[in-house]
């Protein structure tokens, strides 16, 4: 270094055979072997401090968060090689934070640092060949790198290589290596290896079943914000899985997935306040909900937003708009609403009578075993309502 030298830290002044900064620390010099330990030495300082900005601006630590600036500073120190600066470059490239969105330069950024051994580059490069980011579709390329940062101990990469295993993408489909990697994720805190390992013992799949453990690992996740996992940490309280029955606690782990959008959370939290669960019975704010699951597409919810219209509980009476949401839910193969919809068939309920779109509804349901449809099948072959009269399929059905 010539006098005059600067650390490309702390910018204090240091003398040409300093090894290290005065002032700050930061090591100048690798060895008493030539210039090119120094160049490199500094290089790596140099880059080192530039990411540690980009990270500041980026996270707003001691300074104005401001992605921009975040990524200027990540881009000077990627350009001179660091891994970190170069994986933090990429996500802000996919994201679109700091600058537009470039999912190939994300790609490829994320390559370079995978390629140096940062674990978090290989799992993000991992999801890119999984999803088709910025790159073909390759399971198993994104296999390959999943594992490889897995095996660093990465536990994103762990659960994301357990979700092949499970699936069988990139990878001959084993569920038990499927279960030996979620359940280490899971203990390193991963919320959705954690939810996956509560199914896992509620299910007995894979593991002993053991509803107790099961309602600690949904525990675990719902407590990290697991929208999954909140609406089955609720589903144990209120069939008492695992615990006795809490209609409160209930009510409380539903309504947050219902919040966040869960469909099936909306028609279960729906129903308690429908019925009174761990909550006042309210008919308007269970149609409420009722009719968010039912937007969503769930067909329970849409079969029981129609009964609420049907009997004008907690919404104005309107058969018509029973039928809308039967229909709706029929179509989707739900026994009960396809059992409904041939009864408003049958009866002229909010649509024109018609006996053959009644028997053919009723036979829909009657065949998948539901009880109520099969009776009403059986009804309409012995008054020959909708088909010929035949006393031997009635007492079939």
């Amino acid at each position: 270094m010539n006098s005059g030298d600067k650390c490309p830290r702390c910018g204090k002044p240091v003398l040409p055979d300093d090894k290290m900064c005065g002032n700050c620390g930061t090591e100048l010099y690798l060895g008493a072997d030539g210039e090119n330990k120094k160049s490199q030495a500094i290089r790596e300082n140099l880059s080192r401090y530039w990411n540690e900005q980009g990270e500041k601006f980026y996270f707003g630590n001691g300074v104005t968060q401001d992605y921009s600036e975040a990524v200027r500073w990540f881009k000077m120190a990627a350009d001179y090689g660091d891994p970190e600066a170069q994986c933090s470059l990429g996500y802000c490239l996919e994201s679109g934070r700091g600058a537009n969105r470039n999912y190939a330069e994300a790609a490829r950024l994320y390559s370079l640092a995978a390629e140096q051994g940062l674990s978090r580059a290989q799992n993000n490069l991992g999801v890119c060949y999984r999803n088709g980011i910025g790159v073909s579709e390759d399971p198993g390329e994104a296999v390959r790198w999943f594992r490889a940062a897995a095996l660093q101990g990465n536990a994103e990469a762990q659960c994301n290589l357990a979700f092949c295993y499970e699936s069988g993408a990139g990878v001959d489909r084993s569920h038990s290596e499927a279960i030996k990697w979620c359940s280490v994720a899971a203990e390193a805190g991963v919320a959705k290896a954690q939810h996956y390992m509560g199914i896992c013992y509620r299910t007995g799949n894979g593991v002993p079943e053991n509803s107790t453990a099961a309602l600690e690992w949904f525990r675990a996740a719902a407590l990290q914000g697991h929208f999954g996992a909140q609406y089955d940490l609720g589903m144990c309280y209120k069939y008492g899985i695992g615990t006795a029955r809490n209609g409160a606690e209930a009510v409380k782990w539903l309504r947050m997935a219902a919040e966040a959008g869960h469909p099936r959370a909306q028609y279960e939290f729906a129903d308690c306040c429908k019925s009174g669960v761990g909550v006042a019975a309210d008919p308007r704010e269970a149609v409420k909900w009722f009719y968010m699951a039912a937007e969503q597409g769930m067909a329970k919810a849409q079969n029981a937003l129609g009964a609420c219209y049907k009997s004008g509980q907690g919404v104005g009476k309107n058969c018509m708009e029973a039928v809308k949401w039967y229909r709706l839910a029929a179509e989707q193969g739900d026994a009960d609403a396809q059992c409904n919809l041939g009864y408003c068939y049958d009866t002229g309920l909010g649509i024109a009578q018609n006996y053959s779109e009644a028997v053919r509804w009723y036979r829909m349901a009657a065949e998948q075993g539901h009880a109520r449809a099969q009776n009403n099948l059986g009804v309409c072959y012995k008054n020959g309502q909708g088909v010929t009269a035949d006393n031997t399929e009635a007492a079939k059905w």
